[in-house]
């Protein structure tokens, strides 16, 4: 379920040119921004239950984003509880 989920995800942002979209007018779409945008579209799936019961656990989250081999940038974060239904 995790991995459709995100597939989901990166293929609304895969190979547009975010700088011209409305949603990210004005903003500055580093790697490290976009870590956080999916980190934050994935915990929201969380909460909506798309990632089954077992996910409604988790305490914690990670996304990494590989440039190459040797540029990435992550976004780590606790999942809001108080975002469960």
């Amino acid at each position: 379920l995790a991995s459709e989920t995100l597939k989901s995800i990166l293929k609304e942002l895969n190979y547009k040119n975010l700088d011209e979209s409305d949603e990210f007018s004005e903003k500055n779409t580093t790697t490290e921004f976009l870590a956080h945008t999916i980190f934050q579209r994935m915990e929201a799936k969380v909460h909506e239950g798309l990632l089954g019961t077992l996910a409604l656990s988790l305490d914690s989250m990670r996304v990494t984003l590989h440039e190459s081999h040797v540029a990435w940038a992550a976004y780590e974060g606790p999942i809001d509880k108080g975002m469960k239904e």
